[in-house]
């Protein structure tokens, strides 16, 4: 039945979203600068973030040292908000900056359609999400598990010793406004989190160069293919995503800012980075694209004291920040006996893909940038005889790996990365003849610099994903939506040098032809594994979702409902090695690792 899924969906997201901004707006505006007081979008999305760290805080908190409640999680959220609205009622009464924005300028017909186009994403979003149960694989182990086991029992078990908990915290409240376990009303989180995900690409584009490049990256990260496959299941990556280009749009804000605001931006980058680190400890490796960043800022400046003093103090203040929330749980773990840091077993590493499929969005960045250089009168054209050819051999290097229309087959070889780097270096000389010929007049120095910027806070991240979380795509979503930005800033230039090649008309057709092709298979992407069941009603239940996304899983779980239904015993259930089961029964013992548990007869 369709209220059995939307329903608990559509009544708990908007009272969730409301919650969320209660609490986090006020503090949103106590941090941000007051030049950013009107932007609403900067406002809201930062609000929710900062609610979604607030509220799992309190949680966290209540189901540590006491029990998580309905009531306990309303009053904390209400002492939050009213301390963020008294220190903000302070902070209004400062004089207001002198500075003032721009003229609006009206949407163009092609911003329009990215507006329609991100507004009918969102909602395919909902239903999608709130059509399916929980059935991934990571969420059935952990993150459904947890929340179901903390709406159950109130606590946060000091057994547990994974990932933090901000997602299923995020669950268990959903749970908790609905009235007891319904997975329809825990997801309701998840289109929560792509929201503020979309709002941070959009923020990242519009803050750093216009508002164009930021409804330009808002659409890419909407119709990503990994992530419009992968925007239902509900694990840690969207919401990763959100808070890690959060940090990076303010790390770059802060570079470039003076005075009072640099400090505020910097603030900002630390609370982002502790929602990082409160989701997933992948997100630290943004604390090395700090380091590097200040050493790209150290060469530019030509050891400026005064420069590196400055932003190494904004580092520090980031880290200060960061440290509370973001280091909680590690400390919490370390006090229970539990190692800091709990990563996937060795095994996964091995099954890192580290082939040239991995390469596609750099090697379109490349491609893009090769044709706006070469593309026009006004540029030196000499470098093409380096350019193309350099482009050539990096893409003839990935392909025998990549696995067009499947699978990777193999790792990149010797021969191959050889070949890569044969090819980058002559793309390289390409760009520096470039240069030398006259391109560096034509350059936007700035812009180059920004993308070196935002290359440098994602190159530790996207190293560590490549070599070792690999295996697939969604584990380098966190830095997906910064690469998307470079790949916009590209876009807009290449549109810029055709648009003077072509009529107006032309140019306003083909753009929004290549919107269209853009946007499109996005949408249809969303709902394909949707419509074709809802249609022929062949899913009624969750049970009949469940079956049809893991069918040997749902036969076992079946089987054991049918013997604790005939059992007039208190049961135990062993089973070595299948981790999903404790989603299934999460009020009873479920023995996943017998050598663990001294009363395992075996």
């Amino acid at each position: 039945m369709v209220g059995d899924w939307l329903l608990p969906t559509l009544a708990i997201l908007p009272v969730m979203i409301g919650v969320l901004l209660v609490v986090g707006v006020p503090w949103a505006l106590v941090v941000l600068p007051r030049q950013d007081w009107a932007d609403r979008v900067m406002v809201g999305t930062f609000g929710l973030a900062l609610g979604a760290m607030g509220l799992t805080t309190a949680m966290f908190l209540l189901g540590t040292f006491g029990t998580i409640t309905l009531v306990g999680i309303l009053l904390s959220g209400a002492a939050l908000a009213l301390t963020g609205a008294a220190a903000f009622w302070r902070a209004r009464r400062e004089p207001p900056p002198t500075e003032s924005g721009g003229p609006d300028i009206p949407l163009a017909n092609w911003e329009r359609l990215i507006l329609a186009g991100l507004i009918v994403a969102l909602i395919l979003r909902v239903i999608r999400v709130a059509y399916w149960p929980f059935a991934a694989y990571d969420a059935l182990w952990v993150y459904g598990y947890n929340a179901r086991v903390f709406t159950l029992s109130g606590q946060i078990p000091a057994s547990m010793d994974y990932y933090p908990q901000l997602l299923s915290l995020l669950y268990t409240f959903g749970q908790l406004l609905w009235g007891g376990i319904n997975d329809h009303a825990a997801r309701a989180a998840i289109p929560i989190m792509a929201l503020g995900s979309l709002g941070a690409a959009y923020l990242l584009g519009a803050r750093l160069a216009d508002r164009r490049a930021g409804l330009l990256t808002a659409i890419l990260w909407a119709c990503f293919p990994p992530h419009v496959d992968w925007s239902r299941f509900g694990d840690l990556e969207v919401p990763l995503t959100c808070y890690f280009t959060l940090a990076a749009l303010f790390t770059l804000l802060a570079w470039r800012a003076e005075g009072g605001r640099a400090w505020r931006y910097a603030a900002a980058a630390g609370l982002m980075l502790a929602g990082g680190m409160w989701t997933k400890p992948t997100a630290g490796a943004l604390v090395w694209g700090f380091g590097l960043l200040w050493l790209l800022d150290t060469a530019r400046s030509r050891l400026d004291r005064a420069r590196l003093w400055r932003n190494f103090r904004l580092i520090a203040v980031a880290g200060v920040f960061s440290a509370p929330i973001g280091g909680m749980w590690y400390i919490r773990n370390l006090l229970l006996g539990h190692p800091a840091l709990i990563f996937p077993p060795a095994y996964w590493l091995t099954q890192a893909q580290r082939s040239g499929r991995q390469l596609t969005l750099p090697l379109i960045g490349l491609a893009l940038l090769a044709a706006i250089l070469l593309l026009g009168r006004e540029g030196p054209r000499a470098s093409r005889r380096l350019l193309i050819p350099g482009l050539l051999l990096m893409i003839g290097g990935a392909l025998p790996s990549a696995g067009l229309g499947g699978m990777p087959t193999h790792r990149l070889t010797l021969a191959e990365v050889s070949v890569l780097l044969a090819g980058l270096a002559l793309y390289t000389a390409g760009v520096v003849r470039w240069w030398r010929e006259g391109g560096s007049a034509l350059a936007d120095r700035p812009a180059l610099a920004q993308a070196a910027e935002t290359l440098a806070l994602l190159l530790p991240y996207w190293v560590t994903w490549f070599w070792s979380y690999s295996y697939h795509p969604r584990l380098a979503f966190a830095i997906t939506v910064l690469q998307l930005f470079l790949l916009a800033r590209l876009l807009l230039a290449l549109a810029a040098r055709l648009e003077r090649r072509l009529a107006p008309a032309r140019g306003r057709a083909l753009a929004s032809a290549a919107l269209l092709a853009l946007i499109v298979p996005g949408l249809v992407g969303t709902m394909s594994d949707v419509v074709p069941y809802w249609i022929e009603g062949r899913l009624q239940t969750d049970d009949d979702k469940q079956l049809a996304s893991n069918y040997a899983l749902m036969r076992t779980v079946n089987l054991l409902r049918q013997e604790i239904a005939a059992s007039e015993r208190p049961v135990k259930i062993v089973a070595p090695g299948n981790l999903r089961l404790p989603f299934f029964f999460p009020d009873l013992p479920v023995i996943t690792d017998p050598v663990s548990d001294p009363a395992y007869p075996g």
